[in-house]
């Protein structure tokens, strides 16, 4: 019995195969016809395509043919200590008038880490402190 099932299965993997071969060589033969029809004119591959085809074409030729500059670039100094300070300047501007949603934390970089290892400290024990009032008081209790 597990011989028939065995040569029922290879027969049908072979009849798939033979399906996937006839439709490749069917797209084969259309492709042949069409590139026959067709001809290697470039003016009739462009109209055969589709307009969005056609646009992507047209965009990756004009591309290509835009002439490289060949005089360079003019050098121009920048101060990127400038930049980095205005760029903090207008950031704290925009989230003191409320452009800008922030934390608290978002201003302690400016700290040193001594500031900023209190400040963890502080906030830690707080959170402490709150999670013991909730468990005296029965708001972290459960119903069982």
């Amino acid at each position: 019995f597990g011989e028939n099932t065995q040569a029922v299965e290879d027969n049908q993997d072979e009849k798939e195969t033979d399906d996937k071969n006839e439709n490749e060589q069917n797209l084969e033969a259309e492709f042949a016809a069409w590139q026959h029809r067709v001809g290697p004119d470039p003016e009739k591959l462009t109209q055969s395509l589709l307009p969005v085809e056609r646009l992507c074409l047209n965009r990756s030729v004009q591309s290509t043919q835009i002439p490289m500059q060949s005089a360079p670039l003019p050098q121009v100094e920048v101060d990127i200590m400038t930049i980095e300070k205005n760029k903090r300047m207008d950031e704290v501007r925009a989230c003191c008038q409320g452009e800008i949603l922030v934390s608290d934390l978002y201003f302690e970089l400016h700290k040193t880490s001594t500031q900023q290892r209190r400040n963890f400290i502080k906030k830690r024990r707080v959170a402490h402190c709150e999670t013991a009032r909730r468990i005296s008081e029965g708001a972290a209790w459960e119903r069982r």
